[in-house]
Formats: structure tokens, sequence, C-alpha cells
């Protein structure tokens, strides 16, 4: 069987096709990359997850303190 030589530049080639595809996605930053890409979707998303963690918190009292202080 025949070895494989890659031509001179080949590594050159590969090389500079890899730094731009880099160069190319380090300019996205990584929340522009997804359906929620704004800032107002972060912040909505921020206190939809504190309401829902205090609505949480209000639901775990009820259920565990609750009922010990009716006795």
């Amino acid at each position: 069987m025949k070895e494989f030589e890659p031509s001179h530049d080949f590594v050159a080639k590969v090389m500079q096709h890899i730094r731009t595809q880099t160069k190319i996605e380090h300019w996205l930053p990584y929340s522009g990359r997804g359906p929620f890409h704004g800032r107002l979707w972060q912040y909505a998303m921020s206190i939809s997850t504190i309401f829902f963690g205090v609505i949480n918190i209000i639901r775990l009292y009820f259920a565990v303190f609750s009922p010990v202080l009716c006795r």
C-alpha cells in the first residue's frame, strides 16, 4: 500500500481554515447563539426564576410547617 504524503502547504491551509473559523465563532457572543439573545429576555428569565423560587418557598412552608402549627 502506498503511503500518503500531504502536499507541502496542506498543514498551512488546514491551520488557516481553523484560525478563520475560531475568529468567526469568537466574535459571536454566547447569548447571541440561542433563541433568547436579548438583554430583555435575560432579565425576564431571571425575574421569573426568582418569582418561582419564592412561590416554591411559600409552598414548602405551607406543606411542612403549617400543619405543625395547626395542631
